[in-house]
C-alpha cells in the first residue's frame, strides 16, 4: 500500500504544470498591398508539455482571383523574469494567398517563472514594410 501511494505521489509530482502557455486569438485581414489585424484575446494557462500551435486560416475571401503575399508576424516577449528574457516570433503565413479576412489562434509554451511583463505584438508585413498594428501587455506573477 505504501509503495502504491508513493508511486501515485511521484506521478502527480511529475504532472505539476511548469510551463506557461500563451494563447492569442487573432483577427486579420489583407488586401493586395496591405495587411492589418488585431489581437482579440490573450489567455494564459499552466501546462506540462512544450508545444506550438497555429491555426490561422481564411475566414471570408473577398475575391478568388486576387492574390497577395502580405502577411503577419506575432511577437511574444517576456522581460524582467527570473529566467532569461524571452523573445519569440512567428510569421503567420496561412495556406491561402487570397485577399480577405483571416482568424485563428496561435499558442506557444515557455519555461518561465517569477514576475515579468508579457508583451504580445502583432505586425503586418507588406511591400517590404513591417508595421505594428496591435499590441498588448500585462504584468504576470508566477509563484514557484
Amino acid at each position: 500500500m505504501t509503495v502504491i501511494l508513493l508511486l501515485l505521489m511521484a506521478v502527480r509530482y511529475n504532472q505539476i504544470p511548469s510551463l506557461l502557455c500563451v494563447s492569442t486569438k487573432l483577427f486579420l485581414y489583407r488586401l493586395p498591398n496591405y495587411s492589418s489585424g488585431s489581437i482579440q484575446t490573450t489567455s494564459l494557462r499552466m501546462v506540462t508539455l512544450h508545444f506550438e500551435y497555429d491555426n490561422v486560416s481564411l475566414y471570408q475571401g473577398y475575391n478568388e482571383s486576387i492574390r497577395t503575399d502580405a502577411h503577419w508576424k506575432l511577437l511574444i516577449i517576456a522581460n524582467e523574469s527570473d529566467f532569461a528574457d524571452i523573445v519569440w516570433e512567428q510569421e503567420i503565413l496561412p495556406g491561402s494567398e487570397r485577399i480577405g479576412d483571416y482568424a485563428g489562434v496561435v499558442e506557444k509554451t515557455f519555461k518561465i517563472g517569477g514576475s515579468f511583463t508579457l508583451w504580445i505584438i502583432l505586425k503586418a508585413l507588406y511591400d517590404d514594410q513591417e508595421k505594428v498594428v496591435d499590441c498588448s501587455f500585462r504584468r504576470i506573477d508566477i509563484l514557484s
